[in-house]
């Protein structure tokens, strides 16, 4: 009685460890550099750079746009690097400006920054 006392309570401990840890995604745990880029210019040439969108949802005065992009990194030799994706929501107003983007699918990189970010917020070079 007192061993499955014992077991019982290692594994409420070892449960309860594992609820209270949590990690948060990328786009949530840091701030958006693709909507600090995009936010207030118009939709126009963010949809020429980078391609149409995915779907749309008109909301009210304002319309939802599903983009998803990503490429593929030469790794020379004729060599090509694994699948790189991102994916995001553009809230545009009626006069076709971007009110919000909110990073739905991205994956950090080796540079401490994000795909999402590389690919459509890129870093000014200095």
């Amino acid at each position: 009685m007192i061993a499955r006392l014992i077991a019982f309570s290692a594994l409420a401990a070892t449960l309860a460890g594992c609820a209270t840890t949590t990690t948060a995604p990328v786009s949530i745990a840091r701030s958006n550099a693709v909507e600090a880029r995009w936010k207030g210019q118009s939709a126009g040439p963010f949809f020429a750079q980078f391609g149409p969108p995915a779907s749309d949802t008109v909301s009210g005065d304002q319309t939802l746009y599903t983009w998803r992009g990503g490429r593929r990194e030469s790794l020379g030799n004729g060599k090509r690097g694994p699948w790189q994706s991102c994916s995001v929501q553009l809230t545009v107003s009626s006069d076709y400006t971007i009110r919000a983007v909110r990073i739905l699918g991205d994956r950090p990189t080796s540079k401490g920054r994000t795909f999402c970010e590389d690919f459509l917020a890129p870093q000014q070079q200095g």
